[in-house]
């Protein structure tokens, strides 16, 4: 969007200081995250032109998790990591989005996944099989892995 470019910047600019406080504080025993809120209700996302935006592209399937985050999500992750819930973890990124950070996966992905719940991961055509799905159609996995 044109006018979220500042934005977008400042979000760069996060993930760099989370890694280079990560490294330079670790010896301290100062762990150091990032959190990443994907599409959440907030005052940000209030207008009438975001939410028509966003619910047409929810409709469509924008991410693997399809609705709106809500901020007690996010806040629940960062009281996680405020508990100190991850006491050998530093530099971590937190996705808070409903699996939009797989968006370039979950797009592409060709083959039906399917789980057995004996022996693991399988490719289709296998029995006992269940296959998971994503409002009606098959969720696909991007490796050709699991035709093996």
């Amino acid at each position: 969007a044109p006018n979220y470019g500042e934005y977008c910047v400042s979000k760069a600019g996060v993930s760099m200081v989370t890694k280079l406080f990560a490294v330079r504080l670790a010896e301290y025993g100062i762990n150091v995250y990032e959190v990443c809120p994907g599409i959440i209700e907030t005052d940000m996302t209030s207008s009438k032109a975001t939410k028509t935006y966003y619910n047409a592209k929810i409709t469509e399937g924008m991410t693997p998790i399809n609705r709106w985050g809500k901020p007690e999500e996010v806040g629940l992750a960062i009281a996680s990591i405020a508990r100190g819930d991850f006491p050998f973890t530093t530099g971590a990124v937190f996705h808070v989005d409903g699996g939009w950070h797989l968006r370039q996966l979950y797009r592409a992905s060709m083959c039906t996944l399917h789980v057995n719940h004996r022996h693991g991961f399988r490719g289709a055509g296998r029995a006992p099989e269940q296959t998971f799905a994503h409002g009606g159609a098959p969720l696909n996995a991007a490796t050709s892995a699991l035709k093996s």
